[in-house]
């Protein structure tokens, strides 16, 4: 498909992660899911050996997607291009081209059939240090991470970090892969996500509905953690079973047990979670099917001893490509604590809730509407999201303008509107890359924002480089008003700052990893961030801020 190796060679990797994460916005997402997105991007799935147990774990399929993978090579061998991944029932163009960024398709060996290149051991590790303002005890934040992995057999992973403000972060685990019927042994930290995340969903799970992929959940189970941010992680033991299209999960971790029994099939999967944590004992079901363009899901949930029930239920239709239509209703008992919960939602916790959701994507046309009742605390919330986002080949350059407006109503707050409109401009052309937002926000008064970014990026056998200069200037007086922009940060760090006050921002990253002729010889990268905030105009003096940040790492 000549399409697809279009769409290949201009879908920037952040446009892959919301793709496949679900999110309109960058903004939208947390530290430990794009550091995840960035360890897959630095050793991507072996896809045409990784068993079941990995790909579900990796979060990039759902288990119908991993049933459709599974079966595609038991009839027809490897997968040996994106072209013939985009083929596999479930999986389709434009998810082809985002997942390219995150799995690798190995090459038979000559004579061997369909047999794939065995996989060496490899491993990454990572140190960063930087400081804020003047050298003290409070201005310095440091990380470092090491993950290993055994041909896909085993892996071992760490990571610990200092935040600027002095808090420590620290995340360890060890895996081991089976075959047959042993999936994964998880010790250590973990996550563990089933269902629509109504019974016990760890980590990042976004709230509101930021797209219409968003409606739905893709759990992926338990999959080990390894990160600098040890976000929202579980610490104990798991371990997954397959037997035929039967699946099992087993975890213990501190005040959680949990144990999940699932069915997976070419038309979805079906699932029953039994979660004791928190001091009280949940009992769901989940199931999502596929038929005909149509996609149902749903999960119900009883917690006890409080007699709490929940329940979601979800309905999508694909009538052609790039066209889908999704609504979600939801129902969360006032006594329902979710205290384990990541299910779609318009607050924080899953609880006192009943809701209605519905998103309309279209080629270059993103549309979502939820409206919620909170029955116990009273009120009621709607919200909006609209984006258009259109690509215009140029010769050899890609110009991508985008508009996104964001609408909320709480009739119970005494201004009740609030409204955020952002415009983006990008143009790319071969190496280079031009970026633009001007961004306005109306609420408790008039907030905007507005910057300029400049890429340039090389790409070759034994070099990689990269240099990006960003200027941005903004007016927020009021706290309530803050804008969040995403910011390109060291890898694996994640930076959403707020913007605040009356003032303008600069930064500078670059980056190189370099890597000898030697097909064995590891790779060593050098990443640099440079910046500076200012206040010159505020309405309250306030000090300048500088920040400066080295990151070394090592990948054999």
């Amino acid at each position: 498909m000549y399409l697809v190796a279009i769409i290949l060679a201009l879908i920037p990797w952040e446009n892959a992660v919301l793709i496949l994460s679900g999110a309109s916005a960058m903004e939208d997402l947390g530290e430990e899911t794009l550091e995840r997105f960035e360890a897959l991007r630095d050793n991507p799935i072996a896809l045409n050996r990784a068993g079941r147990s990995i790909l579900i774990g990796s979060g990039l399929f759902s288990a119908y997607q991993v049933a459709s993978i599974l079966e595609y090579r038991r009839t027809s061998g490897s997968i040996l291009s994106i072209s013939e991944l985009a083929l596999i029932d479930g999986i389709g163009e434009k998810m082809a081209s985002a997942l390219a960024h995150f799995v690798r398709l190995d090459l038979p060996l000559p004579g061997s059939g369909t047999a794939p290149t065995p996989e060496s051991f490899h491993g990454n590790a990572a140190l960063r240090s930087g400081i804020r303002g003047s050298p003290s005890p409070d201005s310095w934040m440091g990380a470092a991470k090491l993950s290993l992995d055994l041909r896909g057999r085993a892996s071992l992973g760490a990571g610990i970090s200092r935040t600027l403000d002095g808090v420590q972060k620290q995340s360890a685990s060890a895996a081991i892969y089976g075959k047959g019927v042993l999936g994964k042994i998880v010790a250590g930290d973990f996550n563990a996500r089933f269902g629509q995340g109504l019974a016990l969903w760890s980590g990042f799970s976004m709230t509101g509905v930021s797209s219409t992929s968003s409606l739905n959940r893709t759990p992926s189970g338990v999959s080990p953690v390894s990160s600098f941010s040890g976000e929202g992680r579980l610490r104990g033991v798991a371990a997954d079973f397959y037997l035929g299209r039967w699946s099992s999960t087993l975890l213990a971790a501190k005040d959680s047990y949990a144990l999940n029994l699932g069915r997976t099939s070419l038309e979805g999967q079906w699932s029953a979670t039994a979660l004791y944590g928190g001091g009280s004992f949940c009992l769901s079901a989940d199931c999502k099917y596929s038929f005909s363009g149509f996609d149902l899901w749903g999960e119900t949930a009883l917690e006890l001893p409080q007699r709490a029930p929940a329940c979601l239920l979800g309905v999508g239709w694909s009538p052609s490509y790039g066209k889908r239509i999704a609504l979600v209703g939801r129902f969360y008992s006032p006594f329902y604590s979710g205290s384990r919960a990541g299910a779609l939602r318009s607050s924080t916790r899953v609880s006192d809730e009943l809701g209605i959701s519905s998103g309309l994507s279209l080629s270059w046309v993103e549309a979502s509407f939820d409206w919620c009742l909170h029955p116990r605390k009273g009120g009621t919330q709607a919200r909006s999201i609209f984006l258009l986002k259109k690509e215009f080949p140029l010769g050899g350059a890609l110009l991508t303008p985008s508009l996104r407006l964001s609408l909320r109503d709480r009739p119970s707050e005494q201004i009740r509107f609030r409204s955020d409109l952002r415009s983006d401009l990008d143009l790319r052309l071969g190496a280079w890359q031009m970026h633009g937002r001007y961004e306005i926000l109306l609420y408790r008064d008039k907030a905007w924002m507005w910057y300029a970014e400049g890429l340039y990026r090389h790409e070759a056998k034994q070099t990689k480089a990269l240099a990006a200069l960003r200027f941005s200037i903004f007016k927020v007086d009021n706290w309530d008003d803050r804008i969040y922009v995403y910011e390109r940060d060291l890898p694996g760090m994640f930076t959403s700052r707020a913007c605040y006050g009356r003032g303008l921002s600069g930064s500078l990253v670059g980056g190189v990893t370099l890597r000898s002729a030697r097909r064995s010889a590891p790779a060593h990268s050098f990443n640099a961030r440079l910046s500076l905030t200012a206040y010159p105009w505020n309405l309250h003096p306030k000090p300048s801020r500088l920040e400066a940040r080295v990151q070394y790492g090592l990948k054999w």
